[in-house]
């Protein structure tokens, strides 16, 4: 346990307040954690713990209430607070934990007490420093019911939210008063305060999105036709011209086919015979200034099959059969029934008679196999 006696105590009349006079508390006491007191609740809020001889000697002054003080390190950093109780011990004054982080206090070392009259505060900026703040299911509801515990609020601290057993660290960057615009410090007792949020401070960056090109810009370097070097190295080169490729379609292929009797066109020209060697049904002339073949003589259609008359499809003299043994004949001899018209074979020879009624026929060797 430290005990330091206070240093001094000094009341001053040197403030005005609207058009009241007020005086002035300070002191020096020794900085303690709250739970040095045997009050760990301290660290929920931003309230103090006072000796009980401080109530004393404000009694006889004429201050503004509710009491609301600065404190100031030799460090020279200070904050703002009320105050909860007059229950420390004497010449100790005991303070959140994250009041003694804020002024940089160790345990026991000296801290300055004095009354002041702050503003009312109308606007406050909060930047959380752990992102799980901001996912609570309602962190303005959070915040409202924990900044109950405070009665001032200092530019530059950072308080302790403490909610569901996880504590949360919240940093005020902006504080406005009604009426005065930004102030350092403002009071946020009987008032309404409304509360904005900064991101927070272990959230990632978003991603930048690329910006779009402008209008009209393209790849550039060296080889790029076109542009720079590339330019230059392709100075005076006729390039071919583009050609656009068009799928054929049904409709130009129609309209490339001509129809019959159109000009330059016939359709089937030409004469026709039948294999028996008589002549077809008139047809219309050849295009192009060939002759049809004509059916006298036995003209042949081409193709090497005799028609009849000794002659082949070619138009030229049938070879003369060539003696063959029995075998040769059989096979020579075509099948009977198998006669095109005019009794002859499709060789060209007379057809075999056929067989009398009274015998058996006897099937012919067929060269068709």
């Amino acid at each position: 346990k430290v005990t330091v006696s206070v240093l001094y105590c000094e009341c001053t009349r040197a403030a005005m307040f609207g058009n009241q006079r007020i005086d002035t508390y300070t002191q020096i006491f020794s900085a303690v954690p709250g739970v040095f007191a045997g009050r760990e609740n301290l660290n929920e809020g931003g309230q103090i713990l006072l000796p009980q001889s401080v109530l004393q000697d404000i009694s006889t002054l004429n201050l503004v209430f509710p009491l609301q003080f600065e404190l100031k390190s030799f460090r020279g950093r200070s904050t703002h607070c009320g105050v909860l109780e007059f229950l420390a011990d004497e010449g100790h004054a005991a303070l959140p934990q994250w009041m003694m982080q804020q002024l940089r206090l160790e345990p026991g070392e000296m801290v300055t007490l004095r009354t002041v009259a702050l503003p009312k505060a109308e606007f406050v900026k909060i930047k959380p420093l752990q992102m799980a703040f901001i996912e609570l299911h309602d962190p303005r509801a959070v915040l409202e019911s924990r900044l109950s515990n405070f009665k001032a609020l200092t530019v530059g601290d950072v308080i302790d939210i403490h909610y569901c057993g996880t504590v949360y660290q919240l940093e005020l960057t902006l504080v406005r008063a009604k009426g005065m615009g930004e102030v350092r410090a403002a009071s946020i007792i009987d008032t309404e305060v409304q509360v904005d949020f900064e991101r927070p401070a272990d959230m990632p960056d978003s991603p930048v999105r690329p910006s779009p090109p402008p209008a009209g810009a393209g790849p550039t370097g060296a080889n790029v036709i076109g542009s720079g070097a590339g330019a230059a190295a392709v100075a005076g080169i006729n390039f071919a011209p583009v050609k656009t490729y068009k799928p054929p379609s049904l409709a130009d292929d129609k309209a490339k086919v001509q129809r019959p009797g159109s000009a330059g066109v016939t359709a089937f020209a030409g004469t026709g015979r039948s294999l028996s060697g008589k002549p077809a049904s008139s047809a219309p002339a050849a295009a192009h200034g060939k002759s049809p073949a004509t059916s006298t003589g036995g003209q042949s259609l081409g193709g090497g099959r005799s028609l009849g008359g000794g002659r082949t499809l070619s138009g030229n003299p049938a070879p003369s059969p060539k003696p063959a043994d029995d075998e040769g004949a059989a096979k020579a001899n075509p099948p009977a029934g198998r006669t095109l018209g005019g009794g002859r074979t499709l060789r060209g020879d007379p057809a075999p008679e056929a067989p009398k009624q009274d015998q058996p026929p006897q099937p012919a060797p067929s060269e068709f196999k």
